[in-house]
């Protein structure tokens, strides 16, 4: 859970500060589920508001697209997990380390909250996520 609020804050500030970062690296979803346990790909942070035409070609070649994010629109690169809507009970079974509560499912005070493992890396929005099995809300702009 404090990895998980850390990560969000840091995504948050990023997003606040859009400072080019040259060391930046991007982990492909095409990576095992090993390697990606835990370390979903990081949002690459792009000199301006706006992506560039390299950056939009850096970004595909990640399989991912550029979408406006946050409140002050900056543009991110957007990858799909692998098991994108693949059930889940805790982050741990899921690539991005997040499982959200299934909207579908009807709960059962005797039985592991269901849910759908987090689809992308863009984490602004407000968020739900299961978490030693409770529902936690997060909203980051």
């Amino acid at each position: 859970m404090k990895r998980l609020l850390i990560a969000l804050l840091s995504l948050n500030l990023l997003a606040c500060g859009r400072l080019p970062n040259p060391n930046t690296t991007q982990t492909h979803p095409m990576q095992s589920s090993q390697d990606m346990k835990h370390t979903p790909p990081k949002p690459t942070q792009f000199a301006d508001k706006n992506a560039t035409a390299d950056d939009i070609v850096s970004c595909q070649k990640q399989g991912g697209v550029i979408k406006k994010v946050g409140m002050l629109g900056f543009d991110q690169c957007v990858i799909t997990y692998l098991d994108a809507g693949k059930l889940c009970t805790k982050g741990d079974d899921c690539l991005s380390g997040t499982c959200e509560p299934d909207q579908n499912s009807r709960f059962n005070p005797n039985k592991p909250i269901n849910g759908i493992c987090k689809a992308d890396n863009n984490f602004f929005g407000c968020r739900s996520f299961i978490q030693d099995g409770q529902v936690q809300t997060i909203c980051v702009d």
